[in-house]
């Protein structure tokens, strides 16, 4: 049973992927951007369903179970942080028409080197944000006995195929709603777990 629901949650994320490119993408700026025209509601639904991934939900119970409140910090900062970006620097960041935070150095401090070191620092973010986003699903799908490498690629395949048919407007759309099906999952366990 629960593995039914795993490939359908799965076809569900490229059902997605399909979808979203087929009605929102007519250009480069729709799929690397979502158009510019991603509201506040989804743009906090995908910041907040990337931070509240498996490393949050599990490491920050266990922190919090070893530390009591302190445990919260990391979740409350990465918050605020988020909110301080968002009313100082988005705004001005979307009149300027830049793709990237590199095109934004390279223009505020001159020259390509900037740009590139710039690109290399994003690189290394985004593959650790990958490789925990796939180390998540693996562990995810070792409880359904799909152990190893396999749980990794397939996650990884899913991953890919979503985001290259539907590019910004897929993740965020999946996002939003693993945010939801997350927090009713956190919410559920933790019911079940006082009870």
């Amino acid at each position: 049973m629960i593995l039914f629901i795993v490939i359908v949650y799965m076809a569900l994320m490229l059902f997605v992927g399909w979808w979203s490119g087929k009605h929102y993408i007519k250009g480069m700026t729709d799929f690397l951007l979502a158009g510019r025209r991603l509201g506040v509601w989804m743009c906090a639904a995908t910041l907040a369903a990337t931070h509240f991934g498996g490393g949050m939900v599990m490491g920050g119970s266990e922190y919090g179970y070893n530390y009591g409140w302190s445990g919260a910090w990391y979740g409350v900062s990465c918050g605020i942080g988020i909110l301080i970006l968002a009313f100082t620097t988005a705004s001005k960041f979307r009149e300027l028409s830049f793709y990237t935070v590199p095109d934004y150095l390279e223009q505020r401090y001159g020259g390509k080197t900037i740009r590139i070191l710039g690109s290399l620092l994003s690189l290394v973010a985004l593959i650790g944000i990958l490789a925990a986003m796939v180390l998540s699903a693996r562990g995810a799908l070792e409880i359904l006995g799909i152990t190893g490498n396999t749980g990794a690629i397939l996650a990884t395949l899913v991953f890919i195929v979503y985001t290259t048919f539907g590019g910004l407007w897929a993740a965020t759309i999946t996002d939003a709603a693993q945010l939801i099906i997350a927090t009713l999952g956190v919410v559920l366990a933790a019911f079940l777990v006082l009870s």
